[in-house]
Protein backbone atom coordinates (compact mmCIF):
# COMPACT_ATOMS: atom_id res chain seq x y z
CA UNK A 1 0.00 0.00 0.00
CA UNK A 2 1.57 3.59 -1.14
CA UNK A 3 -1.03 5.45 0.55
CA UNK A 4 -1.53 4.70 4.02
CA UNK A 5 -3.20 8.45 5.32
CA UNK A 6 -3.62 11.59 4.41
CA UNK A 7 -2.57 14.68 6.72
CA UNK A 8 -3.24 18.37 6.70
CA UNK A 9 -7.08 17.84 5.15
CA UNK A 10 -7.66 21.35 4.29
CA UNK A 11 -10.96 22.19 3.36
CA UNK A 12 -12.20 25.39 2.06
CA UNK A 13 -14.39 27.98 -0.33
CA UNK A 14 -12.46 29.01 -3.32
CA UNK A 15 -11.72 32.45 -3.88
CA UNK A 16 -14.04 34.62 -4.83
CA UNK A 17 -15.51 33.67 -8.35
CA UNK A 18 -19.06 33.95 -9.84
CA UNK A 19 -21.08 30.87 -9.48
CA UNK A 20 -18.22 29.00 -7.68
CA UNK A 21 -19.19 29.77 -3.94
CA UNK A 22 -21.40 26.84 -3.71
CA UNK A 23 -18.89 24.51 -3.79
CA UNK A 24 -15.75 23.25 -1.28
CA UNK A 25 -12.43 21.97 -2.00
CA UNK A 26 -9.94 19.93 -0.36
CA UNK A 27 -6.39 19.86 -0.38
CA UNK A 28 -4.40 17.07 1.44
CA UNK A 29 -0.33 16.28 2.05
CA UNK A 30 1.06 12.95 1.46
CA UNK A 31 4.00 11.48 3.85
CA UNK A 32 5.06 9.80 0.12
CA UNK A 33 5.85 10.81 -3.18
CA UNK A 34 3.54 8.98 -5.17
CA UNK A 35 4.51 10.48 -8.04
CA UNK A 36 5.76 7.24 -9.45
CA UNK A 37 2.14 6.12 -9.97
CA UNK A 38 1.39 8.75 -12.07
CA UNK A 39 2.25 7.24 -15.70
CA UNK A 40 -0.34 4.21 -14.27
CA UNK A 41 -2.64 6.46 -13.61
CA UNK A 42 -2.83 8.38 -17.08
CA UNK A 43 -2.75 4.68 -19.00
CA UNK A 44 -5.91 3.70 -16.87
CA UNK A 45 -8.22 7.13 -16.47
CA UNK A 46 -10.05 8.12 -19.79
CA UNK A 47 -9.35 11.78 -19.88
CA UNK A 48 -6.38 12.19 -17.53
CA UNK A 49 -4.03 15.44 -18.38
CA UNK A 50 -0.54 14.09 -17.47
CA UNK A 51 2.28 16.19 -17.10
CA UNK A 52 5.87 14.68 -16.67
CA UNK A 53 7.77 17.53 -16.53
CA UNK A 54 5.69 19.31 -13.26
CA UNK A 55 5.20 15.83 -12.23
CA UNK A 56 1.23 16.51 -12.09
CA UNK A 57 -1.91 14.55 -13.64
CA UNK A 58 -5.28 16.02 -13.23
CA UNK A 59 -8.80 14.38 -13.86
CA UNK A 60 -12.27 13.55 -13.28
CA UNK A 61 -13.76 11.10 -10.67
CA UNK A 62 -17.45 11.22 -10.13
CA UNK A 63 -18.07 15.11 -10.67
CA UNK A 64 -15.06 15.91 -8.68
CA UNK A 65 -11.42 17.65 -10.43
CA UNK A 66 -8.86 15.86 -8.75
CA UNK A 67 -4.89 16.83 -8.79
CA UNK A 68 -2.38 14.90 -8.14
CA UNK A 69 0.97 16.56 -7.16
CA UNK A 70 3.91 14.02 -5.92
CA UNK A 71 3.14 15.26 -2.43
CA UNK A 72 -0.49 16.50 -2.27
CA UNK A 73 -3.82 15.81 -3.67
CA UNK A 74 -6.54 18.66 -4.46
CA UNK A 75 -10.22 17.75 -4.94
CA UNK A 76 -12.94 20.63 -6.06
CA UNK A 77 -16.28 20.54 -6.61
CA UNK A 78 -17.72 18.81 -3.97
CA UNK A 79 -20.80 20.21 -2.16
CA UNK A 80 -20.06 19.72 1.04
CA UNK A 81 -16.86 18.48 3.38
CA UNK A 82 -18.00 15.26 3.62
CA UNK A 83 -18.48 14.42 -0.07
CA UNK A 84 -14.77 16.18 -0.42
CA UNK A 85 -13.55 14.00 2.09
CA UNK A 86 -15.16 10.80 0.24
CA UNK A 87 -13.51 11.58 -2.94
CA UNK A 88 -10.33 11.53 -1.07
CA UNK A 89 -10.53 8.57 0.20
CA UNK A 90 -12.08 7.27 -3.28
CA UNK A 91 -9.09 8.38 -4.59
CA UNK A 92 -6.50 7.09 -2.15
CA UNK A 93 -8.23 3.84 -3.02
CA UNK A 94 -7.20 4.50 -7.04
CA UNK A 95 -3.88 5.23 -6.09
CA UNK A 96 -3.02 2.11 -4.22
CA UNK A 97 -4.57 0.02 -6.77
CA UNK A 98 -3.08 1.30 -9.55
CA UNK A 99 0.65 0.96 -7.20
CA UNK A 100 -0.58 -2.88 -6.34
CA UNK A 101 -1.44 -3.90 -10.19
CA UNK A 102 1.63 -1.89 -11.64
CA UNK A 103 4.07 -3.61 -13.97
CA UNK A 104 7.18 -2.69 -15.88
CA UNK A 105 7.64 -1.91 -19.48
CA UNK A 106 10.15 -5.12 -18.98
CA UNK A 107 7.92 -7.55 -17.24
CA UNK A 108 5.13 -6.38 -19.43
CA UNK A 109 7.36 -7.20 -22.46
CA UNK A 110 8.41 -10.51 -21.25
CA UNK A 111 4.46 -11.24 -20.54
CA UNK A 112 3.38 -10.83 -23.57
CA UNK A 113 6.24 -12.05 -25.56
CA UNK A 114 6.45 -9.01 -27.61
CA UNK A 115 10.38 -8.73 -27.54
CA UNK A 116 11.16 -5.85 -29.03
CA UNK A 117 7.89 -5.29 -31.45
CA UNK A 118 6.11 -1.91 -29.65
CA UNK A 119 3.10 -3.00 -31.90
CA UNK A 120 2.28 -5.94 -30.01
CA UNK A 121 2.71 -4.46 -26.50
CA UNK A 122 0.73 -1.27 -26.98
CA UNK A 123 -1.99 -3.99 -28.68
CA UNK A 124 -1.52 -6.08 -25.57
CA UNK A 125 -1.71 -2.54 -23.07
CA UNK A 126 -4.88 -1.64 -24.77
CA UNK A 127 -6.67 -5.07 -24.38
CA UNK A 128 -5.63 -5.30 -20.52
CA UNK A 129 -6.69 -1.00 -20.49
CA UNK A 130 -10.07 -2.22 -22.39
CA UNK A 131 -10.66 -4.80 -19.09
CA UNK A 132 -9.95 -2.33 -16.66
CA UNK A 133 -12.54 0.29 -18.04
CA UNK A 134 -15.28 -2.39 -18.33
CA UNK A 135 -15.06 -3.12 -15.15
CA UNK A 136 -15.52 0.86 -14.53
CA UNK A 137 -12.89 0.92 -12.00
CA UNK A 138 -13.73 2.71 -9.04
CA UNK A 139 -16.68 4.48 -10.64
CA UNK A 140 -14.37 6.88 -12.52
CA UNK A 141 -17.63 6.87 -15.20
CA UNK A 142 -20.46 8.56 -14.43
Amino acid sequence: MLVQSFKNIQTFYPPCRPGEAQWINLTASLDVDISEVFPFLNATIQGAIYDPNSRTIAFKLKGHAVTLHPQQVAVTKSENPAEAKQALEKVKELINATYRDRGSPAAELQETGAGADPGRLQASAQKKLRRMRRGYLYGLRQ
